[in-house]
């Protein structure tokens, strides 16, 4: 979820699925816009987010974060706009590969009645290749299906280790300027990821089992679907407001049987602002 934040300054939330993908060939609306901007500018973004610890929890937390940021729009490498961090290997009429990034909060346990007494959840960064395929457009803006492929890594930043990987599909609706100044971004996907992702939420080992969380074995699978929506408002030249959403639903999830799989539902909403300082006086191109 930490992402839900960032994307205030780099895209949308679990900008896992961000659909903000380059084609070669784009509307004449798409390329002026593009070509419109500055090839790289910093800045400041800041940002609340309302979510569960992790997928299944039945405990929210209210995160807060504020940093500077970097964008840069490159042909080949990109940072912010869109996705944290995306390097396009290859883009064609209707397709593109790219590789992007993700990330979570980390969660005190102790805070936590399903997880009291048990490891806490450290910051978890995802990261791999991601093809995307442009489907058309409709009602103004693009319909894209995206197909991620992830390596999971989990850090305290004392240490980071592997912890599996995470896979789905995603159907995402893009729309520049829905109204004067906002722009939308939706979708709709499924997530699976392997037994090692899994365990490190839902396994319970022999020393944290109790009367009422015994021990349980979790097994790779099904994770849960989202649903997403984003809006970006331009307040002035500099400054934007963001305001997004999430829908999750874990039924028929692998380990939906886990004492710490809380609830079949999610939501959460995120809201924050980016103040752009500097930007280049060289444009983008399209």
């Amino acid at each position: 979820m930490l992402l839900a934040i960032f994307g205030i300054a780099f895209g949308p939330v679990l900008a896992q699925e961000s659909g903000e993908s380059l084609f070669n060939l784009q509307t004449q609306t798409e390329k002026s816009n593009e070509a419109g901007k500055a090839l790289w500018e910093i800045g400041v973004a800041s940002g609340g987010l309302y979510s569960p610890e992790y997928p299944g929890s039945d405990k929210y937390a209210l995160n807060s974060l504020a940093v500077p940021y970097v964008i840069y729009r490159g042909k080949i490498l990109r940072l912010g706009d869109g996705n944290l961090a995306k390097s396009i290997f290859f883009k064609g009429k209707n397709t593109q590969f790219d590789i992007s990034l993700d990330a979570s909060f980390n969660a005190d346990s102790n805070k936590t009645s399903a997880r009291y007494g048990m490891p806490d959840l450290d910051y978890l960064v995802e990261i791999g290749p991601q093809l995307t395929f442009k489907l058309g457009e409709s009602f103004g803006g693009k319909i894209e299906l995206l197909l991620p492929l992830r390596a999971s890594f989990v850090t305290d930043f004392d240490r980071i280790r592997h912890q599996g990987y995470v896979f789905g599909s995603v159907l995402s609706y893009t729309r520049k300027r829905i109204i004067a100044g906002t722009d939308f971004f939706s979708s709709i996907g499924a997530r699976f990821a392997t037994e090692e992702y899994h365990d490190y939420f839902y396994q319970i080992d022999a020393p944290f089992a109790t009367i009422s969380r015994p021990r349980y074995e979790a097994t790779g699978g099904y994770l849960g679907s989202q649903t997403k929506f984003r809006f970006i408002t331009d307040v002035t030249n500099r400054i934007s407001l963001v305001l997004g959403g999430e829908f999750a639903y874990y039924g028929g999830a692998a380990n939906r049987g886990s004492p710490l799989h809380r609830d079949r539902f999610g939501s959460a909403i995120t809201i924050g602002f980016t103040l752009s300082g500097y930007e280049s006086n060289r444009r983008s191109v399209p």
